[in-house]
């Protein structure tokens, strides 16, 4: 005798009621799987937002890859940005612009090889300091 014969024979329509339930449990448990996802992610960004203070952060290469990817997210976290492009007009300095604006994001041209580049970014980032007294730097 094997183990499945030792089972009682039972039609589709006593399965039907165990199929429902089981097929809603199933359901029940994904939905709030992805729920509690999407709460947690929103949670976190939010206690980000919360907890820290105005900061000024300086990120070089925001016209793509690593630079940009870090000054949108520290952009959409509310932090003043100063992003230095090599190309004002990239694809990633557009981005920024249009996302945040002057208020939160500065796009300056900066060419870290060059000396001249760097002094303009220290002007810029002094105006800007001025025309946004709230923002402190930690020394």
């Amino acid at each position: 005798m094997s183990l499945f014969q030792s089972f009682p024979k039972l039609t589709l329509n006593e399965l039907k009621p165990n199929l429902r339930v089981g097929i809603g449990s199933v359901l029940l448990t994904i939905g709030t799987r992805i729920l509690w996802r999407q709460w947690r992610e929103w949670r976190t960004e939010e206690c980000l937002k919360s907890l820290r203070p105005e900061r000024l952060i300086v990120i070089s290469g925001c016209d793509s890859g690593l630079g940009f990817a870090m000054a949108y997210w520290a952009a959409r976290l509310n932090y003043r940005v100063i992003a230095g492009c090599l190309d004002m007009e990239s694809h990633g300095s557009q981005i920024l612009r249009k996302e945040f604006g002057q208020k939160h994001v500065l796009i300056v041209q900066l060419d870290v090889t060059k000396s001249e580049s760097l002094q303009n970014l220290v002007v810029q980032t002094a105006a800007f300091l001025q025309r946004n007294s709230e923002t402190n730097l930690r020394k």
